[in-house]
């Protein structure tokens, strides 16, 4: 599609919008000079998301931002994950680097307890710095109303523990529980040390006795110092030349005074309506940074933050919205060139198949409409969200991890988890990397709604992808052979060759046809009302139910999802050759 010739990319920051106007105030660096520019709009689409905020929450301006905000400071060695130049600041063979490898007393710290923290670990260790020259500090785990957690790990999360026992084996210290108070600096300018206020549970190693030799006494580096506290927190400082933080989001301070100042509405996020327009109808709003007005909540379970969503599938929802706008006659995908018709019907396949509803997108509405609708028909105009959220990345011990969870319910009720019987796990991993470590977690209505895995082997995210959702009785009995010892690592039985017409392109839409064929027959529908007459929906199915109701269905209902499954194998032969047909029995001989 020419994209390079279609659109026009300008590597710059947004510090005000003017909306009277219609143009955005950017700011851009070239050779060092900050260059200010005017850019103007007819609509505005914000997408700036949320970032690292351990920094900013100092007044702090990464070392990598050459544009500083006003009242913040930049510090030399001081830098966050989110910095657009880190690769550059920590270049193999540039100064930071060599300083980490050849200065004994020059150490990097690596501040927070998200998926990045950890990367920036194994990023470290890759550019030959010396293990013992590295520490990690986690703080703890509550953060304020306006941040956004992203933990690499659950609390007494096992994969937790492996990669802090691997750094440990490595010479990589761990402090857990310190909270960054203060970053101090020599008369230099350059990062000197932190400040660390100690939780009541915090630990980590202890500093070992100074040792002695022909010239005195020998300072020990890298460990935790007291420091006096006037207000009788007990505090730490920690000596280091180089800082990393990637710790808790939140937005960043220039699109904040840029949305903020300008009238926008932002509530702890960016207020948006069921079509992404913020109160400015020019202005759009899309992603981390953003959230549903409260007037769509129906009770406690709806989540209205964008945070919840699959990235790519809010920019759909928003390009959808904003197509109905920029060509109102011919509608949203049509607008784009595609054919509307069967790009919802793939789209419908997809998300429906997966036992979900699919709504049409709806229209924009007056104020006056706002006003003479229920909250509950208010509600059902919030676009549904139903794409998993992957995330993924090497960690230290070269091991790579994938965690793909469901997304959060907008509009759904919640469900309640049952217990440990919603857990299936493998652990064949080794400590020199071989083997799998797989965590599949079933949701009380019977649907995969996260995997975890860590092993030395990468593997086909998308593939993992395509299982959360799914409900577990595809995976071939796999929590009964679990159960009883059969299945010694998930992702091998994953692999084998029965499991290859899950991961087809087809499948989806296969399941799509199967499910819409079965709801349509009345004997299914009156044996689901009758085992669902004395259920509450919100504690989920129990698993002795559902398989009851498995049992209790018609000999030819069986049957027809028989015969559709052949189907499916006999239309996708050419990929699908692992699977013997019975006219392959037929042809073999046998009668």
């Amino acid at each position: 599609v020419m994209l390079e010739l279609r659109v026009r990319v300008l590597n710059a920051r947004m510090i005000d919008i003017d909306r009277q106007g219609k143009h955005v105030h950017i700011v851009a660096s070239s050779e060092g000079d900050i260059q200010e520019s005017l850019v103007p709009y007819d609509y505005l689409v914000i997408g700036a998301g949320l970032q690292d905020d351990a920094l900013h929450a100092l007044k702090i301006r990464s070392c990598g931002v050459e544009y500083v905000t006003k009242d913040f400071r930049r510090v030399n060695g001081a830098m966050s994950a989110a910095d657009p130049k880190i690769k550059e600041e920590l270049v193999e063979g540039g100064t930071f680097i060599k300083s980490l490898i050849w200065n004994p007393l020059s150490y990097a710290v690596v501040y927070g307890r998200s998926l990045n923290a950890y990367c920036v670990v194994q990023g470290l260790l890759m550019r030959k710095v010396p293990p013992t020259k590295v520490i990690l500090v986690l703080p703890p785990q509550a953060t304020d109303g306006h941040q956004l957690r992203v933990d690499a790990f659950e609390q007494a999360d096992v994969v937790e523990d492996k990669i802090h026992d691997i750094l440990g084996g490595m010479g990589v210290k761990v402090y857990d529980g310190y909270k960054l108070l203060e970053v101090l600096q020599d008369n230099r300018e350059r990062l000197k040390a932190l400040v660390l206020e100690e939780s009541p549970d915090a630990r980590g190693p202890s500093k070992p006795p100074e040792e002695k030799s022909s010239h005195g006494r020998r300072q020990t580096m890298g460990y935790l110092e007291p420091v006096e506290s006037q207000d009788g927190a007990v505090k730490k400082q920690l000596a280091c030349r180089i800082l990393i933080t990637a710790d808790a989001h939140n937005v960043d301070p220039d699109v904040f005074n840029a949305v903020h100042g300008n009238g926008l509405v932002y509530d702890g996020r960016l207020i948006v309506d069921h079509n992404f327009q913020t109160t400015d109808t020019a202005i759009f709003g899309a992603g981390s940074l953003c959230e549903f007005s409260r007037r769509y909540r129906v009770g406690s379970s709806s989540y209205l933050r964008h945070d919840g969503f699959n990235g790519r599938e809010v920019g759909a929802k928003l390009a959808h919205a904003l197509l109905r706008i920029l060509d109102p006659v011919n509608g949203d995908v049509a607008a784009a060139g595609g054919d509307s018709a069967a790009l919802e019907e793939r789209y419908l396949s997809t998300s429906q198949s997966r036992g979900l509803h699919v709504e049409p997108t709806m229209p924009s509405l007056t104020a006056e409409s706002y006003a003479e609708m229920e909250p509950s028909d208010l509600a059902d105009l919030l676009p549904g969200f139903y794409m998993p959220i992957a995330r993924g990345g090497l960690l230290p011990g070269n091991l790579h991890f994938y965690h793909i969870k469901s997304a959060r319910e907008s509009r759904q009720h919640k469900v309640t988890p049952t217990g440990d019987e919603d857990v299936i796990v493998t652990d064949t991993l080794q400590p020199d990397g071989t083997g799998h470590f797989c965590q599949i977690m079933i949701d009380p209505m019977g649907k995969i709604s996260s995997i975890t895995y860590l092993g030395g082997e990468e593997l086909q995210v998308e593939s993992l992808w395509s299982l959360v959702g799914l409900g577990e009785t595809f995976l071939n009995l796999l929590y009964k052979r679990w159960k009883s010892g059969d299945v010694p690592d998930i992702v091998e039985f994953l692999t084998d060759e029965w499991a290859v017409a899950l991961f087809h392109d087809h499948f989806m839409e296969f399941c799509h046809q199967l499910k819409l064929e079965i709801a349509a027959d009345g004997e299914v529908k009156d044996l689901v009302e009758r085992h669902l007459e004395n259920v509450d929906l919100t504690s989920g199915l129990p698993r002795k139910l559902r398989a009851e109701a498995r049992n209790d269905l018609p000999p030819e209902i069986v049957t027809k999802m028989q015969d559709r499954l052949l189907e499916y194998l006999r239309k996708n032969t050419n990929h699908l050759t692992q699977y013997f047909l019975p006219e392959n029995f037929s042809q073999s001989g046998h009668v």
